[in-house]
């Protein structure tokens, strides 16, 4: 069971300031953003004035569908993820692919379907994106376990693996239900030992230390 909750702050030296080659990006005449090949980031964004993303199960359905899309179009693969009612969180990792592109492309089709379904105009989220990097082994655990938590701290469940709208549930050990194509938790669990049932149970003991 997941049973605590453990804030990462945005300047948390978990999240350190890489230096390999990067690829600038310049999107749509924004501000030009940083993208660095074989780097996880945390990739979050929220509804704009807070207001919720997701008013029905049929929107999260949709921004699910949104990521299997994009991974078919874009090469890129999550380690966790969570969506909360007028937020998400994406533990992002891309080799080919630039992170602006991939979430260019989904918070446009997002935000054209949120402002079809309930007969909106303008702005859906607040920002582009934040896109935080993270470089270290221990920064991708902790990564996923916040991710995960999120639901906890908003005392949604007890148990991060019930909140249905998260990827928590994969890394139960009783969970047998197949993974999306987007989703890779072998980047997390082969951190530990034995069988994926046994790291699962590792994993999930760890985060509740």
């Amino acid at each position: 069971m997941y049973t605590n909750f453990i804030m990462i702050p945005q300047q948390s030296p978990l999240f350190h300031k890489p230096n390999p080659q990067k690829e600038v990006i310049k999107i749509m005449g924004y501000k030009k953003r940083i993208w660095m090949p074989d780097t996880h980031y945390h990739v979050l964004n929220r509804g704009i004035r807070k207001e919720p993303l997701f008013k029905r199960n049929e929107d999260y359905e949709y921004f699910l569908s949104l990521l299997q899309k994009a991974h078919s179009k874009y090469s890129f693969y999550l380690c966790s993820y969570c969506l909360m009612k007028n937020h998400y969180h994406l533990h992002i990792f891309s080799e080919d692919n630039s992170i602006p592109r991939i979430m260019e492309y989904i918070n446009k089709y997002y935000a054209r379907y949120f402002n079809h379904q309930y007969n909106y105009k303008g702005r859906v989220f607040e920002n582009r994106y934040t896109a935080l990097p993270v470089t270290n082994e221990r920064g991708k655990l902790n990564l996923t376990r916040y991710i995960h938590f999120n639901p906890i701290e908003a005392k949604l469940v007890k148990n991060a693996s019930l909140y249905h709208w998260s990827s928590a549930k994969f890394y139960s050990p009783k969970n047998l239900d197949q993974l999306p194509q987007y989703l890779n938790i072998s980047t997390i669990l082969n951190k530990f030992h034995g069988t994926e049932i046994n790291q699962k149970q590792q994993f999930i003991d760890w985060c509740n230390k």
